[in-house]
């Protein structure tokens, strides 16, 4: 006979199930939980990994910050930054890309913003009875320059906009490279969970053990939470770990 669901389990949800898969590389996964209103339970399953032990901290999502958001092109070792003056989620609209023109003759460096998108333009030279782009005119320093523009000079650059060169600033740009869109207009902020003894909270699972951390009646609350497990060397490639989040009713 299949008896009636209590009130208590009938108001248990899961807020979270992933399972890990290492690759032999990193050595700490992140897993975020949304909100919860009741008490909650954690369950860890790490017996298909056999390695490594885990070391589990938890964090609360607080805010939501705006922020400048950037993007980066790259040749060889040459690297341009370009970011948004203004900070916001706004600025994630905007992308970079690298363009090789079809000319038939000399032309120098050009930056446009067209529909969010800047245009980089490389400037090209002759090359017998061809036209190549112009290694001198096309560095990472002068592209960057380009975008920025002159300090005090107007119809220089692009507004709103600054660019950096890093890496070998002199290394230059010679093919198209696609869009590369901005991100980080905006970042979550964290705070670390501490223990009713103020110290911040870590929870260990040792290798090949499955456990239940909880019920946890303050985590997660605010905007979310995150959890993230660190093992002292990256698991063994293909090694699992399961997280299972569930929000359990209060009788």
């Amino acid at each position: 006979m299949t008896l009636p669901k209590s009130w208590a389990q009938l108001s248990q949800r899961t807020l979270v199930l992933q399972k890990i898969t290492w690759d032999g590389k990193i050595d700490s996964a992140t897993v975020d939980v949304p909100p919860a209103r009741g008490p909650v339970l954690i369950a860890i399953d790490n017996a298909d990994q056999a390695e490594e032990s885990l070391t589990v901290t938890l964090e609360q999502k607080v805010r939501i910050d705006d922020t400048n958001a950037s993007a980066q092109i790259s040749e060889g070792d040459g690297v341009v930054t370009v970011t948004c003056d203004e900070p916001g989620p706004d600025g994630d609209k905007y992308g970079i890309k690298v363009v090789v023109p079809s000319v038939d003759e000399a032309t120098d460096l050009d930056v446009v913003l067209e529909d969010d998108v800047i245009m980089v333009t490389l400037a090209m030279k002759a090359d017998n009875d061809t036209f190549i782009p112009d290694d001198a005119k096309n560095t990472a320093a002068l592209i960057a320059a380009a975008i920025t523009g002159e300090d005090g000079v107007e119809d220089t650059g692009i507004p709103g906009f600054t660019a950096v060169a890093s890496g070998v600033d002199s290394t230059p740009f010679t093919t198209d490279i696609d869009t590369v869109q901005f991100s980080g207009g905006s970042t979550d902020v964290y705070f670390p969970q501490y223990d009713a003894e103020g110290q911040e909270l870590e929870l260990t699972v040792a290798v090949e053990q499955q456990v239940i951390f909880g019920p946890f009646d303050y985590f997660p609350r605010f905007l979310g939470g995150r959890i993230t497990l660190t093992a002292g060397d990256a698991p063994t490639d293909e090694d699992v770990t399961v997280v299972l989040v569930q929000e359990i009713g209060r009788g």
